[in-house]
């Protein structure tokens, strides 16, 4: 059972406290015992210069000037008494924009600022401002940081967002001062600011009211007091569990549930200490002020001209006014479901690596210079189901490599030849030599040498010596190339592998590897002799060839039982009674060779770090390397099939 799911007795005493609790403090300043009172404006103004215009009902209504940014205030008549409440609402009205709230485009607001001050009747000039310790509201916008609170912490680029674009509907936050408040005879000033980076997000019509009611104190943090005065119907999914999390974990005292949460807790605490002994660097960190950008007359860094914004190139899709101008933002715009082209993109890539040849084939260019997807409606049913399901890689790698498409058989018969020569249509299954990382981890792994750790610093297998010296920087050390001992590092996973871009691997670039001195999205497939001579003869391929050997003279009793193992490993099935008289019969030869040259045996065995065993005949053991050596070299084996 997770700790987040469903929990029958927990859930149910959880509606009895939280319908208990909204009895105590009131929902949403809705309570019977509090009275409203209109706070009547005699002068209001707007800094943008809009017209605000009074209504029937108490309400100001903005009309005319729309400016980025806005600042409304109202100067009203205050009673004597201890005022306690501010309640600010935001009508909807016909004239606005969706008949909403909000005079943006999409009908949103942010308020950055709520102020209140009162003066006194003698003297009217000398406003005092009004400390505001707690706020709340009907609602928040969820994806940023839009909370109320945001209204009263005196920064202009932070504010309550009302996500005006979700639902048309009135919206309501109050705002309770640290003491009560009231002059006879005195005014209250009431300032609303809209200051943020997005444009326009203010209110078009308010209303102002002042209740004399002291809510009941609570023990509850700010923000779950504040879901537990709003509607319950106006409650979000997410909302409604950070309501529950609060319960289980603060207030309930089902036992079964406490000693759940402790282990977990225990638990969550060494992995914690654990993550926290992991050394960490700073990757980037945006920066107060944007540095400004230029466009470069000729691309020359000195010749400046006009400043450029972030922005997204027209080409592409708009950039959302709702989202932070930096790399959140951007991801935001990468993601957002409305985009065209990262779905696609990615499960094409994807599709790639699996089949070979993507469904855009210049999977690196999705413009009008690439070629058009092979099966389009294929692409976009990917995407969505990519995108829809989280962005969850594995799914769709799994969902790619169980299709019938790529379980398909890639002989070839001459009808399917003649309609499909290049294999666009995928008549048939998918064939093609595997990458340079593939093929060793492949010949590490069938010997049994692969060292699965994950993790931990790069390591240097083995290559000709003098490559670095080549291109090395005279006296310095990048010219000097040690490689690692031991299996454990040696036998790592190509991934973990050191790779100098002036010079990279030769076991990889002869397989086609890039440089990686610049992004490679689609490797070209070359096949030279060379390849076949460097299965051949590299020292990292003999002594896997070696290490496989050894695995099937330790396993099987007899030469066709080893070779039999040994062609099942390398291949994925069994031979045939003509392959294996093929192979048997080289044994032989390698062997009766190997017998009348035992130097020749001894300084082939000597090639790599992997341990011989205590006892063995090295003739036997050097015509079995042949031939494992052959095996890994087979067509088969380093071809997709």
């Amino acid at each position: 059972m997770r700790m987040d799911g469903e929990w029958p007795a927990i859930d149910a005493a959880e509606a009895v406290w939280l319908t208990q609790l909204r009895l105590d403090i009131g929902t949403s300043g809705q309570s019977d015992e509090q009275t409203w009172t209109l706070v009547t404006p005699e002068t209001y103004t707007s800094q943008g210069g809009a017209t605000l215009t009074l209504q029937e009902d108490g309400s100001l209504l903005a009309s005319g000037e729309n400016p980025a940014k806005e600042v409304y205030e109202v100067i009203a008549p205050i009673e004597a008494g201890e005022w306690r409440t501010v309640q600010l609402e935001g009508l909807t009205d016909p004239s606005l924009t969706m008949m909403g709230t909000g005079r943006s485009k999409n009908s949103n607001v942010v308020l950055t600022e709520f102020e209140v001050y009162v003066a006194t009747a003698d003297k009217p000039d000398e406003w005092q401002r009004i400390k505001l310790t707690r706020v709340w509201a009907d609602h928040e916008q969820t994806n940023g940081d839009f909370k109320i609170q945001n209204a009263i912490d005196g920064k202009p680029q932070t504010g309550w967002a009302t996500a005006g674009f979700e639902k048309i509907e009135n919206r309501k936050a109050w705002f309770l001062a640290e003491q009560p408040f009231g002059v006879q005879g005195g005014k209250i000033k009431i300032v609303q600011r809209f200051e943020s980076i997005y444009a326009q997000h203010q209110f078009g019509r308010v209303r102002l009211s002042l209740t004399k009611s002291d809510p009941l104190p609570t023990d509850l943090p700010k923000e779950i007091e504040n879901l537990v005065r709003m509607e319950p119907d106006k409650l979000n999914d997410g909302q409604r569990k950070q309501l529950r999390t609060h319960y289980r974990q603060k207030v309930t005292a089902d036992a079964e549930y406490i000693a759940v949460r402790n282990d977990l807790d225990a638990t969550q605490k060494q992995r914690n200490d654990l993550n926290g002994q992991i050394p960490t660097t700073l990757v980037s960190k945006e920066q107060p002020k944007p540095k400004p950008s230029y466009f470069l007359k000729r691309g020359e860094y000195d010749q400046k001209g006009d400043e450029v914004g972030r922005a997204t190139p027209p080409a592409l899709p708009p950039f959302n006014s709702e989202w932070p101008q930096n790399r959140l933002g951007f991801a935001y715009w990468l993601t957002d479901a409305a985009h065209p082209l990262t779905a696609r993109v990615a499960v094409n890539r994807f599709w790639q690596q699996v089949f070979g040849t993507g469904i855009v084939k210049t999977s690196e260019d999705f413009g009008s210079q690439g070629s058009p997807p092979s099966h389009p409606e294929l692409l976009d049913w990917l995407a969505v189901e990519f995108r829809e399901q989280g962005w969850d890689i594995k799914r769709l790698m799994k969902l790619l490599v169980m299709s019938a498409t790529y379980r398909q058989s890639s002989r070839v018969t001459p009808d399917v030849l003649e309609a499909d020569p290049r294999n666009r249509l995928l008549a048939r299954g998918a064939r093609f030599r595997l990458d340079a990382e593939m093929l060793r981890d492949q010949a590490l792994s069938v010997s049994g040498m692969l060292v699965e750790q994950m993790g931990g610093p790069s390591v240097k297998p083995p290559q000709p010596t003098g490559l670095w010296k080549a291109v090395g920087y005279t006296g310095s050390n990048t010219a000097n190339f040690k490689p690692d001992s031991g299996p454990e590092k040696v036998h790592r996973r190509t991934l973990y592998t050191f790779y100098k871009r002036t010079s990279p691997p030769p076991q990889m670039t002869t397989f086609d590897s890039p440089s990686r001195e610049a992004c490679t999205v689609r490797r070209e497939r070359t096949n030279t002799p060379l390849q076949a001579l460097l299965l051949f003869n590299d020292p990292q391929y003999v002594e896997a060839a070696r290490a496989l050997a050894q695995r099937a003279v330790a396993s099987a009793p007899d030469a066709e039982q080893r070779m039999r193992l040994m062609f099942e490993l390398c291949t994925a099935r069994q031979p045939s009674s003509e392959e294996l008289d093929e192979l048997l019969a080289g044994y032989q030869q390698d062997l009766a060779a190997y017998q009348a040259d035992t130097e020749a045996a001894g300084e082939l065995l000597k090639v790599g770090e992997y341990p011989l065993p205590e006892s063995y005949d090295p003739a036997e053991l050097a015509a079995w390397t042949m031939t494992a050596n052959l095996l890994l070299n087979l067509d088969e084996v380093v071809t997709r099939n």
